[in-house]
Parts: structure tokens; C-alpha cells; sequence
């Protein structure tokens, strides 16, 4: 299954269980819905069925791989059915949002749950349900974004339960890269889906279960590097980074992460430490000379024989000047060597005599221009000791003993194309043995060199002394290896020769591969990436960064974060945020920002210290999200749940709330609260006789006539139909609370133009006092309901006090 029908919005709706009508549901994928809305912009649900089919849409809901936002519309016999099995909570690692729309509260089972879950406490109008439906729509298409961006990361995503095999709910399509197995393979195995345990390499398996469970228990993120069995039986390195994303008490919790192979940068960087460690050690244990010098004849190494014969540690002459530990005019000779050296751009010969510390003595020094990889060229020799007149060829045989044991490929060319010299390097490489090697011309080792262009390079060689070429050479087995030639023109009392020293550029091509991979992940990532210096200078910036905040790229660098500020957060929030960067390398949390044209924005933001292997800091490394859609949902998301769509005023869930409260603050501080219940007369025939419309209207128009007539910090609410409810705190006497309820019948009494047409109704209203009448929220609503009815059976368009028999005034 592919990224675009991976998020899904299943809607269940269950009416009376009674009627033969029960089971409509609504199935929408990725926008587009089964079937099409109304003219009026309502969804049209289609009728399948019964409590058997919403049952079989959980179970399949159940048993599926991909996250659904699933929201179910029922009525008090629907709740009982549905609460009496515990589907919803085995489905809540994969459902993103639950909403539960119905006329009462469902049992403490589901309201307590866990679980993702909203509970919306009474019928919902059918534009309310179309808007929460848009929502859930416009979060679907999110998620496929986001989906689509870590499609082509260089690695998996994934979303896993944090159980014993962590089992995987979510994986990429970077998957069947990394393991060798597709997403869909993955995602098939038993229960909720493959068990990523079982990849990891038993060797290293107990130790990243430890870390990751540490790192849930301690609600922080996790970066692990170890070892994976593909399912082809290859074993590779990977690099891990996740974290829990469920609630603290949900077991077991749900992961997310992001798994990446590094093993062809952890086998480059093992052969590289084990080649220049066994390179330095066998120089220190050489009986002669060795050293490298810079473009300026500063030591950049020098192995320990040198040093003893200059009479010197290594702290007083590398990356100095010969003349701080050398005789002026020998500096002056060695200077003068070094630049013949790199203006041939060849191997060269020097015998040169100084007074060290053993007294007079002859050395013969080769020196070469070393393979520069676009930077100034630097030198490399060899010094012996030729006092005691040694065999000079047992010298050069050292020479070639010292390139056998490099990494890099070393030949020596004739004109003709014939290999005089091959190093062990050049044999590992190619796969050849040095004896069929040394039958070979370049064109075997290179097919696209062939007598003709080698005659070329040749003649070039001679002209300029040096070239660096990038080509192709043909191992044993047929592949190609890339490589960078450093060639070097070479006279010799034996001839004429080139010598070539090839570097394989496989590894590196990789890294850079990889590097360019990650630049254009920079570039084209939908969040704003910066990064700084280790004092917090902006070094670069991407382009979302500057799509986000209006500043281009030239504009911030050497600028600090703080160019961004608010003025929201105080001292305190920096200084908590810097802690943690400090003590744990990370922080993430939301901030408001500062546009450059002065708007403030609500933004995530993540911030990571970057250190290298010493662990010195390098680098802190910045991601923000504009989250100013998600905040603006969430407040439309609020209002809806909490306010009437008709007339703006508390729906019942909120008038609950404020009562509860206003009887808490009531309690505390020996307060009356009065409770006001209102029924419109005469409502019914203003519907029937005027329309619906009218209707609306004249509720809309009451709703206005009621708040203006009160305090403002009283609370007028719509219950539902033409019922509303008042809650008055602060009043001291019955008097007072009659002369308020008579206000009201009063101002509803006088007529209302609907539409050009005059029309008149009454109230008939109830009246419940704390704790005169009740100490409990229920009790009072039950109490001013039950006055209500007694002021319509007095003959309506007045008020009655709960449990008292006294004439009510008009």
C-alpha cells in the first residue's frame, strides 16, 4: 500500500439499536469520501447496516497497519453497546483522534481511558460534524505530507510499540533498503505487525533494549548505533535515533524514530584508523627517516628516528619553521630542496651533511609530492644514514617496503604502458596477485586508457611534471573501482618512468553521496533548519527557515537566534531552556517568535548540541515548525466543542463546567448561587407558522436580549431547542433574585421583529437556589426544571422559586 492511503478517517454513526434503521457509517480515504455531500454542504452518510457491520469495520480498523482517526456519533443505547466491549482501547496506539458524539456521558470506562479520546456530551448539529470532519480531512492530508518527506529520507521511519518485540505499526518505504524487506512485508506479521526485535543482531540485541527502554521510562529521546540482519542474511551497521510519543501511564508505549545505514562509513573509518595507525607505527620502526612537510617546509609527522637524529621532541618542530630548530643556512638548503621538489612535481633525490647531536653525518633524503585533493601541495620523504656508505638499494628497498604497507595503489609506468613496480595495496585493490600484475599494461588495469591517450598522458607528464587524474580502474572480478592518480614524471639512471599513486574514491563518492543526500533533505525539508557556531553565531540557514521568518540567508549569518525574540518568554524560560541543552544535549518545546516584518508566530522548536568524538561542541543545529494552523484549528476545535453554533452562547457541555465551578467557589468562600431555567412559549407556532429560519432568528435575537439584560459575569446558556439557563453568583436575597427573573420574563415579553413580521412569545421560567434547594449541579438543574414547569401550569410568561407556593410576580 502506497503513502497516499496510509492516513484514514472512519466515521461510525449509531442511532436508536431498536429501529431497523441502524447503521449508517460514513468511510472517507484521504478526501475523498464514498459518497458526496449534500447541496447544503452536508456529509450524506450511506446505510450498510447494523451494530454487527460497526463491530467488523473495528476488527478490521484492528487489524490494519496504518494510523485512522476514527469518530463515532451515538445516541445513550448505542454508548451502552459500544462501551460493553474494550475494542477502543486495544485500538488506541493506532487511532490518531477519537471523538465520541452523544446525548450522555459514556461510563467511567471509556472517560477514563487512556486512550486519544474526546467526549462530546450531546447531539451535534450536522454542520458542526461536517466542520469536525474538514478537520480530521485537512490533519489526513498533513500526515501524507509528512509521509511524502520521510519517503525520501535515507532511511526508515517508523512508528513501533515498546513491547518486547517492538512491534511495528508504521514503517516507510526507506524499509526495503535498510532491511531488505518492503513496508508492506514488514508490516504483515502476526498480532499488530512485525517484530523489529528480531532484525536487530543478537550480539548487540539485550543492549539496545536496555537503552530504549531506559530512555521511555526516563521520557527521553534515544540515539543508538549498533548491528542489523537483513532479511538477505548481510549484516550492517545502522544508526537509531526515536522516543515515546504516548502518555506516561499507556503500556507498552508507542515509539517513533528514524533509522539510518552507516555501515559503509563505519567499515571506511575502521580501515582508515587501522591504515594510518599501522602506517604511523611501522614509520616509528623503521631504521630511517621519515617525515612530511607542508607547502612552507613546516613538519607536519615525522617519525621517531628523525626526531633523534634532529635532537628534538615533537612539540619543538612540528608545524614550525625550520629556522627555530635548524642552522640558518641548512633551513636556507632544505627550503631550497622542498621547492625544486614541488616545481618538478616528481620524486627527487638530495644528499645533505649536518652536525646533530650523533656529530657529522651523510644522509640521503628521496622526497615526493604527495596526492593534494585540490589543496597545496605537500611533501614526503624518506632520510637515511649513508655514513657507514650502506647499500644504497637496500635503502630503496625500505622505500618499497614503506609503500607495500599504504593503502593506496602504487605503479611505476613505463612509455610503452608496461608495470615495472606494484605495491601490496595495489594487489589488495585489484584483486591480482603482484606477479600477474607486473605481466599487465594500464589498459588492463585502466579500459579506458588505452595506447593511444596513454601516449598522450606521457608526453603531458613530461611537459608539466604532474598531473592528478580521476578515472576507472577494473578489478579481478570485472567491477569498477573509482580512483583519483596522482602521476608523477620520474628520471632514473634506468629510464623513464611514471609514477602512480591511486587512491580508491569509493568510499569517499559515498560519504559525499550521502552528504549531498543530506544537504538536499536541508534544503528541501518543510521546517525551518539554522545552525550556529558553538557561540551561537548563525552559520546558514535553509529556505524554509526564510519562507517562515522573512529573513534571507545574508541577512542572519553572523546574527545570534535572538533576532527572532518575541518578548513573551522571560529570563527564566531561557535559562531552563538552556539547562537542558546543557545537561541532556537537547531541547524541544513551543516559543513565539518574531517575523521580520514584526508578526508574532507560535513555532515548535527543536534545538540539538552538536559535539564531535572528543565531545567538544561544534555545532547547535535549530528545527522550527510554524504551527499557527495548528493553534488556529485548535481554538475553531474549542469553540465548536463549547458554544452553540446559532447563537454563540455556552452549550450545555460548558454551562456544566461553569456551574460546577461556580458551586466549588460558592462552598469555599459561604456564597448563594441562583440557577435560572428558561422555556420559550409559544416557540413551537413561530416554527410551524414562519419556518425554521425564523425560528433561528428569534433564538439568536433572545440569545441577545437575555446577555443584555444581565452582568457580565453572568452565564447565559443555550440547553438545547428553546431552553436556556442562567447562573447567577453574588446575589444576597430572594428579593433581588425575583426582581432579576421578572426583568427577564419582561424583556422577552416585549415583541421581536423577524424578517418585517411582529411576534410575540413569553417564558415560562424556573428558579433553583444553592444550598437552599440542592448541593450538587444535578440536583439544582432537576430543581429549576421542575419551577420551570410549575410557572407554564400557573399559565405561563412567568417565574416560580423552587419549592415555595407564593404568587409570582408579572
Amino acid at each position: 500500500m502506497g503513502n497516499e492511503s496510509r492516513f484514514r478517517l472512519l466515521v461510525l454513526e449509531l442511532r436508536d439499536l431498536d429501529s431497523a434503521d441502524v447503521g449508517p457509517f460514513l468511510w472517507s480515504s484521504c478526501g475523498s469520501a464514498v459518497s458526496a455531500p449534500r447541496p447544503n454542504g452536508v456529509w450524506e452518510p450511506v446505510l450498510v447496516g447494523s451494530l454487527e457491520q460497526m463491530e467488523s469495520a473495528l476488527r478490521s480498523a484492528e487489524q490494519a497497519s496504518e494510523p485512522f482517526s476514527l469518530a463515532i456519533i451515538l445516541d445513550a443505547k448505542a454508548t451502552a453497546a459500544l462501551t460493553a466491549s474494550d475494542r477502543l482501547h486495544r485500538l488506541a496506539p493506532t487511532l490518531r483522534q477519537v471523538l465520541i458524539l452523544g446525548p450522555k456521558a459514556p461510563p467511567p470506562s471509556l472517560s477514563s481511558s487512556a486512550g486519544p479520546i474526546t467526549i462530546l456530551r450531546e447531539p451535534v448539529d450536522p454542520q458542526v460534524l461536517d466542520s469536525l470532519l474538514d478537520l480530521a480531512l485537512d490533519a489526513c492530508a498533513a500526515e501524507r505530507k509528512l509521509a511524502t518527506l520521510t519517503a525520501n529520507l535515507p532511511g526508515m521511519a517508523y512508528r513501533c510499540l515498546g513491547d518486547a518485540r517492538f512491534s511495528l505499526i508504521y514503517a516507510s518505504d526507506g524499509a526495503e533498503a535498510l532491511t531488505g524487506a518492503t513496508a508492506e512485508q514488514l508490516l504483515a506479521g502476526e498480532g499488530r505487525g512485525f517484530g523489529f526485535v528480531e532484525l536487530i543482531h543478537p550480539d548487540d540485541r539485550a543492549a539496545v533494549l536496555d537503552q530504549v527502554r531506559a530512555a521511555c521510562q526516563d521520557r527521553s529521546p534515544f540515539e543508538i548505533t549498533y548491528r542489523i540482519v537483513r532479511t538477505d542474511g548481510a549484516v550492517r551497521w545502522v544508526w537509531e535515533r526515536g522516543r515515546s510519543v504516548s502518555p506516561v501511564d499507556v503500556a507498552p508505549p508507542v515509539l517513533d524514530g528514524f533509522i539510518t545505514d552507516i555501515h559503509n562509513l563505519k567499515m571506511a573509518q575502521s580501515a582508515l584508523r587501522d591504515s594510518e595507525e599501522g602506517f604511523r607505527s611501522f614509520l616509528d620502526q623503521v631504521p630511517g627517516g621519515a617525515f612530511i612537510k607542508d607547502a612552507e617546509s613546516r613538519l607536519i609527522y615525522a617519525n621517531a628516528w628523525y626526531l633523534e637524529q634532529l635532537g628534538k621532541a615533537r612539540g619543538e618542530v612540528l608545524e614550525r619553521p625550520p629556522e627555530t630548530y635548524l642552522p640558518a643556512d641548512l633551513a636556507g638548503a632544505l627550503r631550497d630542496e622542498d621547492r625544486q621538489v614541488m616545481t618538478a612535481r616528481c620524486a627527487l633525490t638530495f644528499e645533505r651533511e649536518w652536525s646533530g647531536p650523533r656529530g657529522r653525518r651523510r644522509y640521503l633524503v628521496t622526497k615526493v609530492p604527495l596526492p593534494s585533493d585540490g589543496g597545496p601541495l605537500r611533501i614526503a620523504g624518506l632520510a637515511m644514514d649513508i655514513t657507514d656508505q650502506r647499500d644504497l638499494r637496500e635503502h630503496l628497498n625500505l622505500f618499497q617496503y614503506a609503500l607495500d604497507h599504504v593503502t593506496d595503489c602504487a605503479f611505476l609506468v613505463d612509455a610503452e604502458g608496461r608495470l615495472h613496480y606494484v605495491n601490496l595495496g595495489a594487489c589488495r585493490a585489484l584483486g591480482y596477485d603482484r606477479d600477474v600484475l607486473l605481466k599487465m599494461v594500464v589498459s588492463d588495469i585502466d579500459p579506458y586508457l588505452l595506447p593511444e591517450r596513454w601516449l598522450e598522458i606521457w608526453e603531458q607528464l613530461r611537459d608539466t611534471g604532474s598531473e592528478i587524474i580521476e578515472s576507472l580502474y577494473q578489478r579481478a572480478d570485472g567491477s569498477l573501482m573509482p580512483v583519483e592518480v596522482n602521476a608523477s614524471f620520474v628520471t632514473h639512471q634506468d629510464g623513464e618512468f611514471v609514477l602512480a599513486l591511486a587512491r580508491d574514491l569509493s568510499e569517499r563518492q559515498a560519504i559525499e553521496q550521502k552528504r549531498r543526500q543530506s544537504d538536499a533533505a536541508f534544503e528541501n525539508s518543510a521546517d525551518g533548519i539554522l545552525i550556529t557556531d558553538p557561540r551561537t553565531r548563525i552559520l546558514s540557514v535553509n529556505r524554509a527557515f526564510s519562507e517562515i521568518t522573512g529573513y534571507g540567508t545574508q541577512e542572519v549569518q553572523g546574527q545570534t537566534p535572538s533576532l527572532l525574540r518575541s518578548g513573551r518568554h522571560d529570563a527564566a524560560f531561557f535559562a531552563a531552556m538552556w539547562a537542558s541543552i546543557e545537561q541532556q544535549g537537547r531541547w524541544q518545546g513551543e516559543v513565539w517568535n518574531r517575523r521580520k516584518d514584526g508578526s508574532l508566530y507560535p513555532a515548535r522548536l527543536t534545538i540539538t548540541a552538536v559535539r564531535d568524538r572528543m565531545g567538544v561542541l561544534r555545532n547547535y543545529v535549530g528545527v522550527l515548525s510554524d504551527i499557527t494552523a495548528i493553534k488556529r484549528s485548535q481554538q475553531e476545535l474549542e469553540r465548536l466543542a463549547h458554544h452553540d453554533l446559532l447563537t454563540g452562547l455556552p452549550n450545555r457541555l460548558l454551562f456544566d463546567a461553569r456551574l460546577i465551578h461556580a458551586l466549588e467557589r460558592a462552598r469555599r468562600d459561604r456564597q448563594r448561587v441562583i440557577l435560572f431555567f428558561l422555556d420559550l412559549d409559544h416557540f413551537k407556532e413561530v416554527n410551524d407558522s414562519q419556518g425554521h429560519l425564523a425560528g433561528d432568528e428569534l433564538l439568536r435575537q433572545v440569545a441577545e436580549r437575555l446577555t443584555g439584560a444581565l452582568r457580565k459575569d453572568d452565564t447565559v446558556a443555550r440547553l438545547g431547542g428553546d431552553e436556556f439557563a442562567v447562573i447567577l453568583e453574588r446575589v444576597s436575597t430572594d428579593e433581588e433574585v425575583a426582581r432579576l427573573a421578572g426583568k427577564l420574563v419582561e424583556v422577552l415579553r416585549r415583541p421581536f421583529d423577524i424578517a418585517g413580521h411582529v411576534t410575540s412569545i413569553g417564558t415560562s421560567l424556573g428558579i433553583a437556589r444553592y444550598p437552599d434547594d440542592g448541593s450538587d449541579a444535578s440536583v439544582l438543574l432537576r430543581c429549576a426544571d421542575s419551577a420551570m414547569y410549575g410557572a407554564k401550569n400557573e399559565g405561563r410568561n412567568t417565574f416560580r422559586f423552587f419549592g415555595e407556593h407564593r404568587p409570582a410576580s408579572r
